[in-house]
């Protein structure tokens, strides 16, 4: 897989001779599938994010279940290096049954990073996994996000009022301006 994704930068001929004599030695070549998804998890990694992490951004429901079944409590909540944890991404992406699982097993909401727009607090003070489940949940359907709203108040998350959503969508589009 090294000498596939990139040979350590060495010359095009050298990285083709050293494929060659793995294949000729019965070494199985890599899809260019498998390259770009082995790519993609060292990108997380790099980002700070877990396997438990990847698994609930993905919707890999039974991954995050057996991740569970042997993650101790600061695994789960652990956060990437922007301050999300697994429960934030499940919940921005609407996976509800991910985010029933992590919640049973002891996810805290508090544990949810809070927003901020550069330097600046965000308006809403509460989790900003609630926001962004609110604000947009990244699409999905509206089933799955009331399941997941539902849930996060379950938890003692509070609902942003809607002049609270108002005010953030401003201070983001703010910033995109």
């Amino acid at each position: 897989m090294m000498a596939t994704r990139n040979g350590d930068g060495g010359e095009p001929e050298n990285k083709q001779k050293v494929l060659d004599a793995l294949k000729s030695a019965g070494a199985p070549c890599p899809t260019e599938s498998e390259v770009a998804l082995e790519d993609k998890k060292m990108e997380a990694l790099s980002e700070g994010k877990t396997e438990l992490i990847m698994a609930a951004e993905n919707g890999k429901t039974d991954v995050v279940c057996t991740l569970l079944a042997s993650a101790d409590r600061d695994c789960l909540n652990q956060k990437d290096n922007y301050g999300n944890t697994a429960l934030c991404y499940a919940v921005s992406y609407l996976h509800s049954e991910i985010v029933d699982a992590l919640l049973k097993a002891g996810a805290s909401v508090d544990a949810c990073a809070h927003l901020k727009h550069k330097d600046e607090e965000g308006v809403y003070k509460g989790p900003a996994c609630m926001m962004m489940a609110t604000r947009n949940g990244d699409g999905g359907e509206s089933e799955n996000k009331k399941k997941v709203l539902d849930a996060l108040a379950s938890a003692g998350a509070p609902c942003p009022a809607e002049s609270e959503v108002a005010l953030e969508d401003k201070k983001i589009a703010e910033m995109d301006s």
